[in-house]
């Protein structure tokens, strides 16, 4: 626990239960809602877990990577800005065939053997979204604006879904 508590920038972190999962990112304790949503469902299920917020600077996020691999207690989480390429890059060859394509994971979760292992799970909701909404994207045209690791996991699953080439437009830079 000292050890993760150098490696994190909010140091009020407890951990109240023996298993623990974690959102990773520069800043998540500022505002992500994942923890008080699975806390909240932890809760109502009976399951002693709980999801913490862990704001890494880049400097340490393999150290603390590395730290959570060998941390049987930790059984996984979520990924957010800006790291969902570089712990792509981490993970090597533990991911999924999905995340492979895509260059990017937004979760984590401890493999058959153990070993943290790295999944995109972005462009899917995207597009049940985007169905749920608007119906099939079959012959529509699809425009996507800033694809960072997200954006990525979005274009591969829309791209997938698109029969037709040349529907799907990326915007990666744009002017203020």
């Amino acid at each position: 626990m000292n050890k993760l508590k150098t490696l994190i920038s909010n140091k009020d972190l407890i951990i109240k239960t023996k298993k623990y999962t974690s959102i990773i990112g520069l800043s998540p304790s500022k505002g992500a809602r994942s923890p008080k949503l699975w806390n909240s469902a932890f809760k109502k299920y009976g399951i002693e877990n709980e999801m913490i917020p862990m704001d890494v600077k880049n400097k340490n996020l393999f150290k603390l990577l590395n730290l959570l691999e060998k941390d049987k207690h930790f059984i996984g989480g979520c990924i957010t800005t800006p790291y969902k390429e570089k712990v792509f890059k981490w993970l090597k060859n533990n991911l999924t065939k999905t995340s492979k394509k895509i260059g990017a994971v937004n979760c984590l979760f401890r493999n058959k053997r153990g070993k943290l292992t790295g999944t995109n799970t972005d462009g899917e909701a995207a597009l049940i979204s985007y169905k749920e909404k608007f119906g099939k994207i079959k012959n529509k045209k699809i425009i996507l604006i800033g694809p960072g690791g997200a954006g990525k996991a979005v274009a591969s699953y829309y791209s997938n879904e698109l029969k037709k080439k040349n529907k799907q437009t990326i915007i990666e830079k744009y002017l203020n």
